[in-house]
C-alpha cells in the first residue's frame, strides 16, 4: 500500500496524541463513514457476501435506503438502524453494530426484522409475497449463552426441532467480536487466518489498533479497507465528526462507570453500616445471653457455695449438741476449733 508523506507526519502526531492510524470501525461515526456511503458499496457487499448464508452470497449489488423506520400507529415506537440495505431482488439487509453489553440482544433483532417484514406488506397482500430480511448484528463483546463456544458467526432461522425450515423469510445473523483477543504488532504480522470471516472479524475489531507496517495485505477488498481507514484521508470536517464521536462514546463510557463504581461504593458502605448495626445487634444479643448464663452460673455457684456453707453450720450446731467436743468436730469439718466455736455460740 502507498502512503503519502503528509501521512507519515500526521501519524507520529496522533502518535504522540495517543491516537490511531486508522480509524476505530467500532466507532459509530467511522462504521457509517466506512460502510454507510456509495463510496464503501463494494467494502460492504464484500462483508455480507463473506457472512451471509449461501443463497444470499449470489447478491452483486445493494442500495442504501433511509435508516429510520417509523412505527406503524403512533404507539409504535421509531426504530433507526445503522445501515438498511436492499439488493435487486428487494430483500433487506439490516446491518447494526453494538458495543454495549446487553441481555436483549437476540429480542432486538427479532424487534427489528418484524418491524421490516410488517413494512413490507402491503395493505390487501392475502398472499404474502414478503422480502426476505437478515438481521446482520455485530456484537464487540459476545452474545449470552454462547461466551463457551468457539464459534464467532451464528445463524438463526424458524425452524423445528428436527432442523427442518419452516421459513426463510426472516434470518438473524451475529458476529461476536469479543472472541478475538487483541494481539502484539509482532503476532499480527505473523497472523494467519484460516478463512475469509476471521480476517474481516479481526479487522472491525482491531483495525485502530493497528499500524500502518502491521499488516501486509494482498487481497483487493482489503487493501480498499486499509485505504479508507487512514485518519489521514478524512477531510477537516469528517476528522472533527470522528473525533466528536470517539469522544461521545467515551463520556457515555465513563458515565457508565462512574455510575458503576458510585453505586457498587454506595451499596459496599450500605452492606458495611447494616453489617455493623447487625453485628452490634448480634453482639448484645449474644453478650446478653453469654451474660445471663454466666449470671446464672455464677448464681448457681454462690448459692451452692451458700447453701453448703449454711448446711455445714448446721451439722456443726448437731454435733455440737449431741456433745461431741470441739477438735473432734474440727476434723470432721475441716475448719479451726476457733470457727467451730463461732457456730456454736452463734446458736
Amino acid at each position: 500500500m502507498k502512503i503519502k508523506e503528509d501521512d507519515h507526519k500526521e501519524k507520529e502526531q496522533r502518535k504522540q496524541k495517543g491516537h490511531s492510524f486508522y480509524i476505530d470501525l467500532m466507532n459509530d461515526y467511522g462504521f457509517k463513514r466506512i460502510f454507510g456511503r456509495p463510496e464503501g458499496m463494494a467494502l460492504l457487499l464484500d462483508m455480507l457476501r463473506t457472512f451471509l448464508p449461501d443463497e444470499f452470497r449470489r447478491i452483486r449489488k445493494i442500495e442504501l435506503l433511509p435508516t429510520e423506520q417509523l412505527g406503524d400507529t403512533e404507539d409504535n415506537k421509531r426504530v433507526i438502524f445503522d445501515l438498511l440495505c436492499t439488493d435487486g431482488r428487494g430483500n433487506k439487509t439490516i446491518v447494526e453494530m453494538q458495543r454495549e453489553t446487553q441481555k436483549f440482544y437476540a429480542e432486538r433483532a427479532l424487534t427489528y426484522n418484524s418491524r421490516m417484514i410488517s413494512r413490507s406488506v402491503k395493505r390487501g397482500n392475502r398472499r404474502y409475497k414478503i422480502p426476505t430480511v437478515i438481521g446482520f448484528t455485530i456484537l464487540e463483546h459476545t452474545l449470552p449463552g454462547f461466551e463457551q463456544s468457539d464459534e464467532f458467526f451464528h445463524v438463526f432461522r424458524y425452524q423445528d426441532a428436527g432442523g427442518r425450515l419452516l421459513t426463510g423469510k426472516s434470518v438473524i445473523c451475529f458476529l461476536e467480536l469479543g472472541k478475538f483477543a487483541r494481539l502484539k504488532a509482532t503476532q499480527i504480522r505473523d497472523l494467519r487466518f484460516s478463512d475469509k470471516k476471521e480476517k474481516w472479524a479481526f479487522l472491525i475489531k482491531h483495525m485502530h489498533h493497528l499500524e500502518e507496517q502491521d499488516v501486509s495485505e494482498e487481497e483487493p477488498v482489503f487493501r480498499e479497507l486499509l485505504d479508507e481507514c487512514r485518519y489521514s484521508g478524512l477531510d477537516n470536517s469528517e476528522k472533527a465528526d470522528y473525533e466528536r464521536s470517539v469522544l461521545d462514546y467515551d463520556d457515555v463510557q465513563n458515565a457508565i462507570e462512574y455510575a458503576a463504581e458510585k453505586s457498587g461504593a454506595e451499596n459496599f458502605e450500605k452492606g458495611r453500616q447494616e453489617g455493623i448495626e447487625q453485628g452490634i445487634e448480634q453482639g448484645i444479643e449474644k453478650g446478653i445471653e453469654q451474660g445471663m448464663r454466666k449470671g446464672m452460673q455464677k448464681g448457681l455457684e454462690q448459692g451452692l457455695q451458700k447453701g453448703l456453707a449454711h448446711g455445714r453450720k448446721e451439722l456443726i450446731r448437731s454435733m455440737v449438741a449431741k456433745g461431741l467436743d470441739n477438735v473432734m468436730i474440727s476434723e470432721i469439718a475441716g475448719i479451726t476449733e476457733e470457727e467451730v466455736a463461732s457456730i456454736a455460740m452463734a446458736t
